[in-house]
């Protein structure tokens, strides 16, 4: 039996994988704002703002699971388990200035 080089590493280690070897998706989030200012008189003014985060609801995965978690069950070892980045929230604000 020859050997590949591919064993699998034993209970509690995690190989010679080298360091940073995992590459995940950046973090790409937009956001934007739209504002427009509105002259009640010469001292009071209006503005309305439609602010919108993570425009294009882009999900972010964050780091692949690793660590004391994965000591206990192995099985989830590299995968994601959570976002980095939040859904699409849109808000509208309304501001008096004076």
């Amino acid at each position: 039996m020859t050997n590949s080089g591919l064993a699998q590493p034993l209970v509690g280690h995690f190989g010679t994988l080298g360091r940073n070897a995992a590459r995940i998706n950046g973090l790409n989030n937009s956001d934007w704002v739209l504002s427009k200012t509105f002259a009640v008189t010469e001292r009071v003014q209006v503005q309305f703002q439609a602010q919108a985060y993570n425009v294009f609801n882009h999900t972010s995965f964050a780091l692949i699971s690793t660590g004391a978690r994965t000591l206990s069950s192995p099985n989830v070892f590299g995968y994601y388990d959570a976002t980095q980045s939040e859904a699409r929230n849109m808000q509208l604000n309304l501001r008096l200035i004076w």
